[in-house]
């Protein structure tokens, strides 16, 4: 039998639609059960996986979830973290120039919320997806003091293969 399962929530658990199927969950749920210790993985932030297993799990074991790309690791019964890497403020703040030259709506993660340059309604929605609230700070290259867990950008779809090979490039190494 194994003792623990880490498995990624979009595209995997979830549907097309967001959605966990009843037959995810309940397998889940069954791992759970058993003793296997099931730990959620996604790009999504911390306060919304941890809704999530509180919503899932009902055993009394302690249960975790890795968040923000694997950039933070999270007791969900407790809020303790576990582990914690985030981006360099320097190479993050290359990167929020880089967005703002090329017209791109950067969002910076600090303490379960998001902050942006300016008011966008892209910001809109994704804290309506998200659930996770966005204020509008002005530069973010002057707000940022401590590493960040995640940065997204966000701009038209078809230009953002072409910023992300050449941030991959500007930021090698580092």
């Amino acid at each position: 039998m194994y003792q623990l399962l880490a498995i990624d929530l979009d595209d995997t658990l979830f549907d097309t639609g967001q959605d966990m199927p009843i037959a995810n969950e309940e397998a889940l749920r069954d791992l759970d059960e058993r003793g296997v210790h099931v730990v959620l993985c996604s790009g999504r932030p911390t306060p919304n996986m941890v809704r999530i297993a509180r919503g899932l799990f009902r055993t009394e074991r302690t249960h975790y979830v890795i968040s923000y790309n694997g950039a933070i690791v999270e007791e969900v019964e407790s809020g303790r973290e576990v582990s914690r890497q985030g981006l360099d403020v320097g190479v993050a703040r290359e990167i929020i120039r880089y967005a703002r030259e090329h017209s791109l709506l950067a969002q910076y993660y600090h303490d379960d919320e998001f902050f942006v340059e300016y008011d966008d309604p892209r910001a809109d929605e994704y804290t309506a997806k998200s659930g996770l609230p966005h204020r509008v700070v002005g530069p973010l290259d002057d707000f940022m003091d401590e590493p960040s867990p995640k940065l997204l950008m966000q701009g038209p779809a078809e230009t953002l293969p072409d910023h992300l090979a050449r941030l991959r490039e500007k930021a090698a190494g580092r």
